[in-house]
């Protein structure tokens, strides 16, 4: 994961990784975006989730619809 986090750094990042004074900087430097490409994915599978729950409830409510219109079609 470190070493993908430090291969996905853009250049703004890529310059203050590389003006940090020592390794102890630069390792608390790249745990801190790890930390944040994790929140990020977090926050990403929550929102994906919300999303198919909304998804799946209204499929649920368009068969109800549509259950209780061939209901009615059938008593006609």
């Amino acid at each position: 994961m470190i070493l993908q986090v430090y291969n996905n750094m853009i250049a703004r990042e890529r310059i203050t990784f590389n003006a940090l004074p020592d390794d102890n900087a630069r390792i608390g430097y790249v745990r801190a975006l790890v930390d944040r490409d994790r929140t990020w994915r977090e926050r990403s599978d929550i929102s994906q989730k919300l999303i198919y729950c909304g998804l799946y409830v209204s499929a649920l409510i368009v068969l109800a619809v549509l259950g209780s219109t061939k209901f009615k079609n059938n008593e006609e």
